[in-house]
């Protein structure tokens, strides 16, 4: 039962690098949730950069253009499937590194 180092190190690696991009989706998340604060977004289309949440002039908050409601929402559903893919695959090289470091075969 030995450990190879070279094999640890590099699933150390592609963990934390998987656990970067983690938390940059859910930060990509949380902004287009809260409509990027005042500022609002765009979305860019094919080319086409349509404003999806723009500031209030009166209230100075981020207010949803409208008619845009859907590329929002599509928004929302495309950034949560993109945490939940990198949130398990985060998970399964987690158990990886515990094999290698336990001795066992990944």
């Amino acid at each position: 039962m030995s450990i190879d180092l070279i094999t640890l190190a590099n699933q150390t690696k592609v963990v934390s690098d998987l656990r970067e991009k983690l938390a940059k989706a859910r930060s990509d998340y949380a902004n287009v949730r809260a409509l990027h604060g005042q500022r609002g977004y765009d979305v860019v289309i094919g080319g086409a950069r349509i404003t999806v949440a723009d500031m209030d002039p009166h209230t100075y908050q981020a207010k949803l253009v409208r008619g845009c409601e859907m590329i929002h929402l599509g928004a929302l559903k495309a950034l949560d499937a993109r945490v939940d893919g990198l949130a398990e695959r985060v998970k399964h090289e987690e158990q990886k590194l515990a094999r290698i470091a336990a001795g066992e075969k990944p």
